[in-house]
């Protein structure tokens, strides 16, 4: 259930004070120095927040549209693209309100397409029963393969889309997708499409993706990661010092490098330094840390950033100088591995990244060494998909007399999807701007000359460096604007680490977030135009940041607020209320 209405008293206000025009206008530049003005009172903050902020009245998206509606309306369609964010993607309501203010704006300002952070190929499936053609809805969205999407909220929003191009033949409205994380697909389509115009062709992709097909969509983050990992019970060594060391040797890579790491329970993880070099290439490595008074055990392990190939040898761990035993060779002269897998942070998604054997003539004394490789996999997968896009290109103009220019450039886009997938999933490629690189494909080749809503987190959208936001406005300036959804409290959507979706409740907001200063204005939904508070006055200097503002994503987490600069990465901010989790759909048979 959503909150009342904000009261009469600061309705009227709000309204009176629109409408005598208090509001100043939005500076052009984007960002500031890191130096703002002086803070103000919050009698005075309020009084700033009142005057900037716009009044909405529902989330449904049928229901008229009201005067905050508008208003917003007007304050973002001159842009070529809005780009919609969301705290968490497990609310319901952020979808219905993305539903409204699209068909707002295709209904009233000429907005004809819905970008969505899903996969492109799939999404292309469903633009096409959105201009009329045959199929399930349902399976469609199914076939994106996240739970996110696949829901009645989203449904609605397609069903409005192809209801609106059966009344408007003419002049649609259009559905497509930027990501890029599921390369299977993209893969299919290539080869269909091909097949017609060059059946040898065909034939020598499907060979090339075929043995790529079982890659997981989701790879390790670039991050340490902690390949092999073993917890030794070790009472009484509350205050101890720990030090835990090895021999390290590489070969090949092109970026990390290999450490060792150990941890105590609720402690942060120690990672190792270099130590000695000897002769023979060999590295000490050694991480040392003082035990946590409570400590009753130490958890050690083995890390890797690396894309080459490690060996590991002479392995120890010492407490006051005291060996412990660890209950196999640390020296792998027996051909144990000795050290237990580290669980993968999403096992129902990801598989390691790197394979562990003991290797036998490799060793800084005796015969054995453990060795830990990049798997070999990931590479061929890149250079597979790579070898694609090189056969399509060496074949352009042969494909494009047959199939089209229009065909092709498709073509070449889910090729390149491939590609980034496969990048991402080896860890070499940055997602946010293979997602920036889509979303512009989309509006310069796809649908050129449309003006789109787009649809994505607030970490996506927003105007931070290295991200998606960032490089869209580059690309388009002030015709870029990026909007920031959250909400007050509630309740929400998000998945354990098997990527099984539960609802959860949202934590309070803390006094000093964005959120429960936002609510104190009363109890409503609104919009907050963040743009005047680049101008210089003291009492919007607390937008600039840092303060603690909501985010999830799609998986569960209770420390849900961290520090946010909103002014300076947004340009407008929407706060709803209390919000719901979405109504999931289910998998389509």
């Amino acid at each position: 259930m959503r909150l009342p209405q904000r009261s009469l008293l600061a309705s009227a206000l709000l309204a009176g004070l629109l409408a005598a025009g208090c509001v100043a206008a939005a500076p052009t530049a984007r960002r500031l120095a890191a130096a703002g003005p002086p803070a103000a009172a919050p009698d005075t903050q309020s009084a700033w927040l009142i005057r900037h902020a716009l009044a909405l009245q529902t989330v449904a998206p049928a229901a008229p549209a009201e005067p905050g509606l508008r208003q917003l309306g007007r304050r973002v369609a001159p842009a070529r693209l809005v780009a919609l964010g969301e705290a968490t993607h497990g609310t319901g309501d952020f979808t219905r309100f993305k539903h409204r203010l699209f068909r707002h704006l295709a209904e009233e300002h000429g907005y004809r397409l819905f970008l969505l952070e899903a996969n492109l190929p799939e999404c292309r499936d469903l633009d096409r029963w959105i201009q009329g053609g045959a199929g399930d809805p349902r399976r469609l969205l199914a076939r994106l393969d996240e739970w996110i999407w696949n829901t009645g909220e989203m449904l609605e929003l397609l069903e409005w889309m192809r209801a609106y191009n059966r009344d408007h033949p003419d002049d649609p409205v259009h559905f497509a997708g930027f990501d890029m994380k599921r390369p299977v697909a993209a893969m299919d389509a290539v080869v269909a499409a091909v097949r017609p115009a060059d059946p040898g062709l065909a034939h020598e992709l499907a060979a090339l993706y075929r043995e790529h097909r079982e890659i997981p969509a989701m790879g390790i983050y670039p991050m340490p990661s902690q390949v092999r990992r073993l917890t030794v019970p070790a009472p009484g060594i509350g205050g101890a010092t720990v030090r835990w060391s090895g021999w390290v040797r590489t070969a090949g890579g092109t970026r990390g490098e290999p450490r060792l790491w150990l941890s105590f329970p609720g402690a942060a993880t120690a990672y190792s330094v270099p130590g000695r070099r000897d002769p023979g290439g060999w590295q000490e490595m050694f991480a040392v840390a003082e035990a946590p008074p409570d400590a009753g055990e130490v958890t050690v392990g083995l890390a890797l950033t690396h894309d080459g190939v490690a060996w590991f040898d002479d392995l120890a761990l010492t407490v006051g100088g005291r060996t412990i035993d660890l209950g196999f060779d640390p020296s792998f002269e027996g051909g144990e591995i000795g050290l237990p897998e580290a669980p993968l942070l999403f096992p129902q998604l990801q598989v390691s990244d790197y394979r562990t054997v003991v290797e036998r003539g490799i060793a800084r004394r005796g015969g054995s060494s453990l060795r830990i490789a990049f798997d070999e996999r990931l590479d061929a997968a890149v250079a597979a998909a790579r070898r694609a896009t090189a056969l399509l290109a060496a074949r352009r103009v042969h494909l494009a007399a047959a199939l089209g220019e229009a065909a092709v450039a498709v073509v070449e886009r889910d090729a390149r999807v491939v590609e980034q997938a496969m990048l991402w999933r080896a860890g070499r490629a940055h997602r946010d701007l293979d997602l920036a690189e889509n979303a512009r494909w989309q509006l310069e080749r796809a649908h050129p000359g449309l003006r789109a809503v787009l649809s994505a987190a607030n970490s996506h959208v927003g105007l931070y460096d290295g991200r998606m936001g960032a490089a869209l406005e580059e690309w388009l300036g002030e015709d870029y604007v990026p909007v920031a959804l959250t909400t007050l409290a509630g309740r929400y959507a998000a998945a354990d680490r098997a990527n099984v979706p539960a609802e959860h409740p949202l934590p309070p907001a803390p006094a000093e977030s964005v959120e429960a200063r936002l609510a104190a204005l009363g109890p409503a939904d609104l919009a907050l135009d963040l743009r005047p508070a680049r101008g210089g006055e003291p009492a919007a200097a607390w937008l600039l940041g840092p303060v603690p503002m909501r985010g999830v994503g799609s998986l569960a987490v209770e420390r849900q607020f961290v520090p946010h600069e909103p002014a300076r990465r947004f340009d407008l901010l929407v706060l709803l209320g209390t919000t719901s989790p979405p109504r999931l759909l289910g998998t389509a048979e």
